[in-house]
Parts: C-alpha cells; sequence; structure tokens
C-alpha cells in the first residue's frame, strides 16, 4: 500500500507532486500491489534495484542500472532515481 507524506505531496512544489501522481497511476496500471513480489536485484552503497512483479522496476542511487530486455518502458526519474513498466 503506498504511502504519501502530506508535505511532499502539497508542500514541495508541482514537481514533486507530478512525479508522485505518476508513480501511484503507474503503481495502479501495473497492478502492484501490498502483496507484490518484489525481486531485488541490487543493494549495495551505490545502487538499490529492485523488480516488482515483473511488471515494474525501480532504481535507487547514483550507480547505473536499468531492467534487462526491450519491454521496458521508463516513466519517471532523475539522475538518482527512475521507475520502469512493462
Amino acid at each position: 500500500t503506498p504511502c504519501v507524506m502530506w508535505d511532499h505531496f502539497f508542500d514541495w512544489g508541482d514537481h514533486m507532486t507530478k512525479n508522485i501522481e505518476t508513480l501511484l497511476a503507474a503503481r495502479q496500471r501495473s497492478g502492484v500491489h501490498s502483496r507484490s513480489k518484489l525481486q531485488i536485484i541490487a543493494a549495495n552503497d551505490g545502487l538499490y534495484a529492485g523488480v516488482i512483479d515483473n511488471k515494474m522496476a525501480v532504481k535507487l542511487g547514483r550507480d547505473h542500472w536499468q531492467p534487462a530486455g526491450d519491454d521496458w518502458s521508463r516513466v519517471c526519474g532523475d539522475h538518482d532515481w527512475t521507475v520502469w513498466t512493462k
């Protein structure tokens, strides 16, 4: 179940609000829920990456990573984070 902090959504500016709305919509479109299976791909000092139900991939951290295969589409992100869906 997603948890969105009030101030992140309402007080941190339009860019943050848009990113949160985009992430919530992608999660809903992908059918990701609280019991979805998370496969952790990497977890180290510069990178945390995981794939959820083989429908959504998340990269956090400064190191480069992207999901393998051509069927992933970038949803949103920035230098230190990115989200993809199938």
